[in-house]
């Protein structure tokens, strides 16, 4: 993605009486935080109201896609945001962990008919994750995930529309 991509606006209103979703995981919280932090500037920037994001913490990436299943269930959510960082240690529990989170969000969105962005880090590295986290930066993923929520609401929209 080009910076430049989330420099230009991306204004939406949500539907009356809708929110955005935050799932975060507190583990690796300072990176986790990091992300949030973008994600909420980003959203509040281009138009989301501030008592329109709702933030959940679970305790790991692993306990994301449940409590994303059951807030997709509930109509006043138009979009969610998934948080977290994990970051490969010398055993093969990142790769579960890694596999099981993604393909968990993954099924909540397809069966669900929602947008779910995906803003969960997957480095090899702290250092990595540091990077990818800091607020203010450019870097910050979290300003990613907001971008492509916003712009996967707006595309559904679209096409609802015609």
């Amino acid at each position: 993605m080009q910076t430049q991509d989330l420099i230009n606006p991306q204004k939406i209103e949500l539907r009356k009486n809708c929110k955005i979703a935050i799932v975060q995981a507190e583990f690796n919280h300072e990176i986790t935080e990091g992300l949030s932090l973008g994600v909420t500037d980003y959203l509040i920037k281009n138009g989301v109201q501030e008592n329109q994001i709702e933030k959940f913490t679970v305790s790991g990436a692993i306990e994301i896609p449940l409590i994303i299943k059951m807030l997709a269930k509930k109509p006043r959510y138009q979009g969610i945001i998934a948080l977290g960082c994990v970051i490969k240690g010398d055993t093969s529990h990142f790769d579960y962990v890694c596999k099981f989170v993604t393909e968990g969000i993954l099924q909540v969105g397809l069966a669900e008919d929602l947008p779910i962005s995906f803003g969960i880090l997957t480095t090899n590295t702290l250092e990595q994750a540091q990077i990818r986290s800091k607020f203010p930066s450019a870097n910050n993923k979290g300003l990613e995930s907001a971008y492509a929520l916003i712009k996967q609401i707006q595309l559904i929209r679209e096409i609802e529309s015609n």
